[in-house]
């Protein structure tokens, strides 16, 4: 497969329950590094731990994780208290953000989210180990011409021009950020090296 066009990014945010005594992720931080095993945190499966991985290493923390078969429901957990932090599309954590349930620390994207302007980014909270965007494209096979390539991402700049299109990918915890092939080729490359630099400084072993 080859890519031949970003279209956005998900809006990925760390968040604590509402009375939590967490203001900011320096906080909690500060608490995990006092208290090393004794909190937990949940997040999705993939890139999104290995983040959360990465930060724990970068500031030598040892946070358990919670397991989930269905990892929207932790959420919800947040919300009751049964875990402590989340790592979680902002799409997920949403209802519980509306009703007023838990509350975002940092969003994880390079810039601030439009839908939570108010929220800091992770490097601008000091944490830029926790910095990851959620890229969202459309890729091909690899036998797929040039001419196509580039005649579906101009048809994809066309469309994300559409007033319309920010407000829909809004209301799924995305924002519009189109790139041609290169430029989401890019963006992949470097997060791969960032995973990978993570896979070393934590000695992963994949489990067989």
């Amino acid at each position: 497969m080859v890519p031949i066009a970003r279209v956005s990014n998900t809006i990925l945010a760390v968040a604590v329950k509402a009375d939590s005594p967490y203001a900011t992720m320096k906080d909690f931080t500060e608490a995990a590094r006092k208290a090393p095993g004794q909190l937990n945190c949940a997040m999705v499966q993939g890139i999104t731990e290995f983040t959360f991985w990465g930060y724990e290493a970068a500031e030598g923390l040892k946070i358990a994780q919670v397991p989930y078969r269905d990892i929207t429901a932790s959420a919800v957990d947040l919300g009751e208290g049964r875990v402590d932090i989340v790592m979680l599309s902002y799409a997920m954590m949403q209802s519980q953000l509306q009703a007023g349930r838990i509350r975002a620390l940092v969003v994880n994207n390079a810039t601030r989210a439009p839908v939570a302007p108010d929220v800091p980014t992770a490097r601008e909270a000091g944490y830029p180990s926790l910095e990851v965007e959620g890229l969202i494209g459309l890729f091909g096979i690899k036998s797929l011409s040039n001419e196509l390539k580039q005649k579906i991402a101009a048809d994809v700049k066309t469309v994300s021009a559409d007033p319309a299109i920010p407000e829909r990918l809004r209301a799924t915890g995305q924002v519009v950020n189109y790139g041609g092939s290169n430029d989401f080729t890019d963006a992949i490359t470097a997060q791969r090296a960032k995973i990978a630099a993570t896979v070393r400084a934590i000695d992963f072993k994949p489990k067989l």
